[in-house]
């Protein structure tokens, strides 16, 4: 599905393509429960507005956007307003940045099977390492699949992990210890 313009409301049904799901260069696109998008990427939001769930009760299993790739991308101009459901992806769940979740909320980081899920939880209920942007992550590969381009990631907490972290090509990454440490015993 794709949209230049104007309001699409996506309700209790599913999307599937070979490329993306949802391909938003401009307008408003609201993907609310029971909406089920998959594709290589789940939905591209370029210079549009994306609002996964409503506002309100916070429903953490729908709608669902997954991808091959990633399940979400946007771009520098793109807008994400998350909350509810899920989004996920293979290489990750979200690449560039969730601009804004309801307050008392976090963005909770894990891993099914072969995907990286993005997901909404109370804040407090979920341990959190880093933030972009005011929001907060759980895992540090996923703040650093949020930045498209330049961005600073913000340390809230000590990382201990044997993970090793990929950085894209075209990323310039400032990583701001905030007096936090990351220990490792292989190569960061």
């Amino acid at each position: 599905m794709c949209t230049s313009g104007g309001t699409i409301n996506i309700v209790g049904a599913g999307i599937s393509d070979n490329t993306y799901g949802i391909y938003a260069s401009g307008g408003t696109l609201n993907v609310k429960e029971g909406a089920e998008i998959q594709s290589n990427i789940g939905a591209y939001v370029g210079n549009a507005t994306l609002n996964i769930g409503e506002t309100g009760t916070m429903n953490s299993s729908s709608p669902i956007i997954t991808g091959e790739k990633y399940g979400l991308s946007v771009g520098l101009t793109g807008i994400v307003y998350m909350y509810d459901g899920q989004v996920k992806g293979k290489t990750g769940a979200t690449q560039g940045f969730i601009t804004y979740i309801e307050s008392g909320y976090a963005v909770g980081n894990k891993v099914e099977g072969e995907y990286f899920v993005d997901y909404l939880a109370l804040a407090g209920t979920i341990s959190t390492v880093a933030q972009v942007n005011g929001i907060d992550y759980s895992n540090l590969q996923s703040a650093i699949n949020s930045i498209v381009g330049e961005g600073t990631i913000k340390l809230t907490n000590g990382i201990s992990s044997s993970q090793s972290y990929t950085i894209a090509e075209g990323q310039n990454i400032i990583l701001d210890m905030n007096g936090k440490t990351i220990s490792s015993d292989s190569e960061v």
